[in-house]
């Protein structure tokens, strides 16, 4: 007797299989997002330790501005005096936000740029006009696939550290 098509187990086991399979590349994508964002709030807190560094020790001023560049990219500079010493512009599917003392709970895009200096004598972070959202920024977050990566600040104290 000849057969044409396929059971309705054999259907069952092959759709069973693409599920599980579909399951283990969401969670492979997903933990590529992830990493991308912890990467940027590892670097965006490099930069600020940097900055820290040469505010307290050298003559001249430095400044981390994080903006948008033209692709709409999220991107992190180190200026000095005014030129870009360092920069690093960040995957696509990296999404930065931050939130200030005044802001409360509203998160702020990179639309318009934020900066950050130092105080060279207090080593506290300097409140910086430009900053559309006025007040202090207290946190930076990194978004990217399920996962974040935060960068605390401490305006009084300068103090910052990376958390997931």
């Amino acid at each position: 007797m000849r057969r044409n098509g396929f059971t309705l187990v054999e259907l069952i086991v092959v759709m069973a299989i693409l599920a599980i399979l579909g399951t283990f590349v969401g969670l492979s994508v997903s933990n590529v997002f992830s990493a991308e964002a912890r990467k940027a709030a590892s670097v965006i807190d490099a930069e600020i330790t940097q900055c820290k560094i040469d505010s307290m020790s050298r003559e001249g001023t430095s400044v981390v501005r994080l903006s948008l560049d033209g692709d709409g990219r999220a991107m992190c500079e180190l200026l000095r005096n005014g030129t870009a010493a360092e920069s690093e512009t960040f995957s696509s599917r990296v999404t930065v936000q931050y939130y200030t003392d005044a802001g409360g709970d509203t998160a702020y895009s990179l639309t318009s740029p934020l900066y950050l200096s130092f105080d060279r004598d207090t080593g506290a972070f300097v409140r910086q006009t430009e900053n559309a959202a006025g007040g202090n920024c207290v946190r930076i977050v990194a978004l990217g696939g399920s996962s974040s990566g935060t960068i605390a600040l401490v305006p009084s104290t300068g103090s910052h550290s990376v958390g997931g």
